[in-house]
C-alpha cells in the first residue's frame, strides 16, 4: 500500500498543510536548523512481547520552506 501511495501521488513538492491533508497528523515530528521531517507508523509487530520486533514507517523530510524534500520508508528488524 506504501508503495502504491510512493508511486501514485507525487509528494515531492508538496506542503506541510497538503501531507498533513492527505495523511492526518504524523506520529513523530523531528526539526532541526535546516530542516523538519515527520513519521507516520506503517506497521508495527510486536510478536510475543511488549516490545516491537518489526517497525515500518513513512518518513517525509522537508526544507525549511515547509515543501517536501524526500521520502524513504524504514525498516526495523530485532
Amino acid at each position: 500500500m506504501i508503495d502504491d501511495l510512493l508511486n501514485s501521488i507525487p509528494l515531492k513538492g508538496k506542503t506541510y498543510p497538503q501531507i498533513i491533508t492527505m495523511l492526518g497528523n504524523p506520529q513523530m515530528t523531528v526539526a532541526s536548523d535546516t530542516e523538519f521531517s515527520i513519521s507516520y507508523e506503517i506497521d508495527i509487530d510486536y510478536g510475543t512481547d511488549i516490545d516491537p520486533v518489526y517497525i515500518k514507517n513513512l518518513r517525509i523530510n522537508f526544507s525549511m520552506d515547509s515543501t517536501v524534500r524526500d521520502t524513504e520508508v524504514n525498516e526495523w528488524k530485532k
